[in-house]
């Protein structure tokens, strides 16, 4: 699979990407492409890719080979995906919700609630959790606490975690 702009431009915002699987050659010696719904988002690490099209469809590759690990259908369009630094966890922020999944089969390990909405997600090595609000919030978690940590003069659109280090 190649990741290409819609309309051949120069690279575009991630929301007009679209992910095109290769197959067989057509009889002209062509390759064969069959583009994917729209991308909400998109993570990947070594050796794993997560992808969020559409209205909430989650699916995870392996790479470099592009084999099929897992799909599944969340409730929302998924607006940020994230991958801990290890490739071992998933996490995808959509409507009020923040789900923390495994990244070899997609199980949920558990959800956490953003009342304002989620914009932005981030996962460290020990699957603490954090969260860029619409309502300007940071959310965190630590060890079994999540709450509002701090508020921003604007929303959150981006952040990072590495254990206790927050970025917004």
């Amino acid at each position: 699979p190649v990741i290409e702009p819609a309309n051949g431009q120069p690279v575009p915002p991630v929301s007009s990407l679209r992910l095109l699987h290769a197959t067989a050659p057509k009889r002209d010696g062509e390759e064969a492409r069959h583009a994917t719904q729209r991308l909400t988002a998109f993570a990947c690490r070594p050796g794993v890719a997560v992808i969020a099209e559409g209205r909430g469809s989650l699916r995870a590759v392996g790479l470099p080979s592009w084999s099929p690990r897992w799909n599944r259908c969340l409730h929302g369009e998924i607006s940020s995906l994230a991958l801990d630094p290890t490739g071992a966890l998933v996490v995808a922020g959509y409507k009020d919700k923040v789900t923390l999944m495994r990244a070899d089969d997609g199980a949920t390990i558990r959800q956490r609630t953003v009342p304002s909405g989620v914009l932005a997600v981030a996962v460290d090595a020990e699957g603490r959790l954090a969260a860029g609000s619409a309502s300007a919030s940071t959310w965190a978690e630590t060890n079994d606490c999540w709450g509002d940590l701090t508020t921003h003069a604007a929303r959150v659109g981006a952040i990072d975690r590495s254990g206790p280090i927050i970025v917004t």
